[in-house]
């Protein structure tokens, strides 16, 4: 028989509204950093997380925290208001 294994995925947690500036909060080092979010695309260019890569999806992208240089792939939740879903560490070389 086999098992189902369910890996927890941590989740960041975020305010604020579509189109605003996010205020996201580092599941490592618990700090709160600002993130500029659109409803279709995520803008980075403004954001004191570092932009390491986007995916293929509008809404996924890979974050690096300013404070610990941890990097998280991050998952919007497709519904509105936009809510930061799932967050997986991501090693970069």
């Amino acid at each position: 028989m086999l098992k189902r294994m369910f890996i927890h995925k941590p989740v960041i947690e975020c305010v604020g509204s579509p189109n605003l500036r996010k205020h996201i909060i580092c599941p490592v080092c618990r700090q709160m950093h600002d993130v500029m979010f659109d409803v279709s695309i995520i803008d980075l260019s403004d954001a004191q997380w570092e932009p390491v890569a986007h995916g293929v999806h509008d809404r996924d992208v890979t974050l690096r925290c300013p404070s610990e240089g941890k990097a998280f792939h991050v998952t919007l939740r497709a519904r509105s208001p936009y809510f930061i879903q799932n967050v997986n560490h991501v090693d970069i070389a």
